[in-house]
C-alpha cells in the first residue's frame, strides 16, 4: 500500500489501495527468487541507493539534531521532489513536498496532517552523495536543528535485525526505505495451536503487527512468511495518522497448506477510514504464495495475468462468470446484511479481483473493493465439492 500520495484526497487514495488489491493478487508469487550469496545481495544494496537517476534520488540515512533518520528523495519533474523521511526509533512516515533548485539545494515542507498542526521545513544541499542543511520548525518553539546524511550503503542493511535469509534479502534490497524502519527484534506474541500444529506468533514493535511463524515449517517457508510479516508492519508504518489495525487469523493449516484471512481497519487521511481485506496461502511444501490460478482454472480461456495486455481483459471476465456462477448456485453467505442477496453480484462490484482464502470446509472468497465499514459486502464460502473440476493441472489441493 502506498500511503505517500494521501495529500492528493481520498479519492486518489482510493484508486491506488485498489490498485494494490491488483498487485497483491497476482505478483506475490513473483517476490521469490533463486538465492544468491550474501556478499553479491549486500553489494547489489549499496547500488539500490546510488542507480536512480537524478545523482539526488534514493534513501539517505543520518542525524537530525541527535535523532537518527531515514529519507528518500524522489524527482517528480525538473523543480519538483517528493520525500518521505521517519525517525528510526519510531519508523513511521513523515511527507514531505517540496522544489529543488539546479544548484544542488532542496526546500522540502512538512505535509499538514488533521492530527499534527505543527511544520517544519527541510533545507537542504547536495555534496557528491551527501546531504546537509537544517530542520526548522514554522510554528509553536520555531526549533531549528541541524541535518546530516549519506546515501544508505552496505553497511546499513548488514546492520539491520532481520532473519538473515535469501527471499528476505531480496525484499529488503527492493524496499530498502521499508526495510531500514526494522532494526528491532521480533518479540514473542501467543503460541496458538491449530489442527493439532503449534503457530509461534510474532510481534514487531515500532508496527505492532503480529505474525506467524510455524515452529515446524522448513527455513524456506519461515522465510517466505518474514517477507510478508515485514510488507505488512511497512504498509501500517506508512499510515502516516497511526490509526492502522491489521489482524490475522490462521482459516486453514493442513501438510500442504497455510491459509491466513486478515482485515484491516485504517485512516490513513481523506475524508473516511476503510476497511479491507489482505489475505495469503503459502504452498508449505514448496514455500510459494499462491495465487487463485495455482490452485483452481475457472475458464479455458487463455490465463493472461498482465494487467496492460490485451488478453487480461478478456480472461478476468470469463473467469468472474464463471466464479459468480458458482457462487449464484453453491455460495455460502458469510457475513451477509439485511436486504442483500447473491441476485445483485455482478461483473464490475469487485468479484473480477476477489480476495480470497481456504478453510477446511471450502475457498472463501470476497470483493477485493476497499469499504467504509467491513459490513459493506458479503463473502460466499464455495465447497471444496463444488470446484473439483475446475483443479489447476498441478493443484496442491489434489
Amino acid at each position: 500500500m502506498n500511503v505517500l500520495l494521501l495529500n492528493l484526497g481520498h479519492g486518489r487514495y482510493f484508486t491506488v489501495l485498489a490498485s494494490r488489491a491488483l498487485k497483491t493478487r497476482y505478483t506475490r508469487a513473483m517476490r521469490f527468487f533463486k538465492a544468491i550469496s550474501a556478499l553479491t545481495l549486500l553489494v547489489t544494496a549499496a547500488l539500490v541507493s546510488t542507480q536512480a537517476a537524478p545523482s539526488s534520488d534514493g534513501v539517505y540515512v543520518g542525524t537530525l539534531g541527535s535523532s537518527a533518520i531515514v529519507l528518500k528523495l524522489e524527482t517528480l519533474a525538473p523543480e519538483e521532489v517528493s520525500a518521505t523521511y521517519y525517525y528510526r526509533r519510531i519508523g513511521r512516515d513523515i511527507q514531505l513536498d517540496g522544489i529543488s533548485r539546479a544548484n544542488g539545494t532542496f526546500k522540502l515542507t512538512e505535509v499538514k496532517l488533521p492530527d499534527r498542526e505543527d511544520f517544519a521545513r527541510l533545507e537542504l544541499t547536495l555534496q557528491g552523495t551527501n546531504l546537509s542543511g537544517s530542520w526548522a520548525e514554522l510554528k509553536g518553539e520555531r526549533r531549528v536543528y541541524n541535518i546530516a546524511l549519506r546515501k544508505a550503503n552496505s553497511s546499513d542493511f548488514a546492520a539491520l535485525k532481520l532473519p538473515s535469509a535469501s527471499a528476505l534479502k531480496k525484499w529488503m534490497l527492493e524496499n530498502p526505505l521499508d526495510a531500514l524502519r526494522f532494526d528491532m527484534p521480533l518479540k514473542a506474541a501467543k503460541l496458538e495451536t491449530v489442527a493439532g500444529k503449534r503457530v509461534q506468533w510474532l510481534m514487531e514493535p515500532k508496527s505492532q503487527t503480529v505474525f506467524p511463524s510455524l515452529l515446524n515449517a522448513s527455513a524456506a517457508v519461515n522465510d517466505a512468511l518474514n517477507v510478508e510479516r515485514y510488507r505488512i508492519a511497512s504498509d501500517q508504518l506508512q499510515c502516516v495518522i497511526d490509526d492502522y489495525e491489521y489482524t490475522p487469523k490462521v482459516s486453514l493449516y493442513s501438510s500442504r497448506l497455510l491459509s491466513l484471512n486478515a482485515t484491516a481497519t485504517y485512516y490513513c487521511g481523506g475524508a473516511y477510514p476503510d476497511y479491507f481485506e489482505d489475505n495469503y496461502t503459502l504452498d508449505l511444501k514448496t514455500a510459494k504464495v499462491l495465487m487463485l490460478e495455482d490452485l483452481y482454472r475457472f475458464t479455458s480461456v487463455k490465463m493472461d495475468l498482465d494487467p496492460s495486455s490485451v488478453g487480461y481483459l478478456k480472461y478476468i471476465e470469463a473467469r468472474t462468470k464463471v466464479l459468480l456462477s458458482l457462487i449464484l448456485k453453491y455460495g455460502v453467505t458469510q457475513g451477509s446484511i439485511a436486504g442483500e442477496s447473491k441476485e445483485g453480484l455482478g461483473i464490475d462490484n469487485g468479484f473480477s479481483e476477489p480476495t480470497w482464502h481456504l478453510t477446511a470446509k471450502g475457498l472463501v472468497v470476497r470483493s477485493s473493493l476497499p469499504h467504509v465499514i467491513s459490513a459493506g459486502e458479503e463473502s460466499y464460502e464455495l465447497p471444496y465439492s463444488s470446484l473439483t473440476q475446475y483443479l489447476a493441472p498441478n493443484s496442491p489441493l489434489k
